[in-house]
This record gives structure tokens, C-alpha cells and sequence, in this order.
């Protein structure tokens, strides 16, 4: 149970750390693909942008989902458990 504790706080520290990297320093990743992309692709670069944003609001909203789950079974097996060593 401690095992699947520390996975899950482990999971949500990574998530939020990328999430706050990524909304603070947006601008400056954006700024610098549109100096290294050429001119003649900026259309594909910003669909690109706007799939990998999709992607990436996705995969935050699925990994809060997933520590979500994790801890509510992980509570759940703790107190089957318990009870059953009680009596």
C-alpha cells in the first residue's frame, strides 16, 4: 500500500511539474520553433501546436484520472484488508 502511495504522489508530482514548465515557458517554446521553423511551414506548425496542445490536455486530464482510481483502490484494498486482520 505505501508501494502504490509513493507511485501515485510520485506520478502527480511529475504531472504538475510538466503542466507548470510547460503553461509558464509556452511562449518561449513557441518563439523558439516558429525561429527555427522556416516561414513556408508555419500553417503545419501551427496545427501542430494546436494537436500537440490537444495531446498534452489529454494526457494531463487521463493521468489525474488514473491517480484518481489508483488512490480510491488502493484506500479501498487498505481497509479490506484491515477489516480482515481485525477480527
Amino acid at each position: 500500500m505505501a508501494g502504490t502511495t509513493v507511485a501515485v504522489l510520485g506520478n502527480v508530482f511529475v504531472i504538475v511539474i510538466l503542466s507548470l514548465y510547460t503553461v509558464l515557458d509556452s511562449d518561449t517554446i513557441q518563439g523558439a520553433l516558429e525561429r527555427i521553423v522556416p516561414n513556408r511551414y508555419g500553417d503545419e506548425l501551427r496545427m501542430i501546436e494546436r494537436s500537440v496542445g490537444r495531446a498534452f490536455s489529454g494526457f494531463l486530464r487521463i493521468q489525474v484520472t488514473l491517480a484518481a482510481v489508483q488512490v480510491l483502490l488502493t484506500v479501498v484494498v487498505g481497509l479490506l484488508f484491515g477489516c480482515r486482520t481485525c477480527s
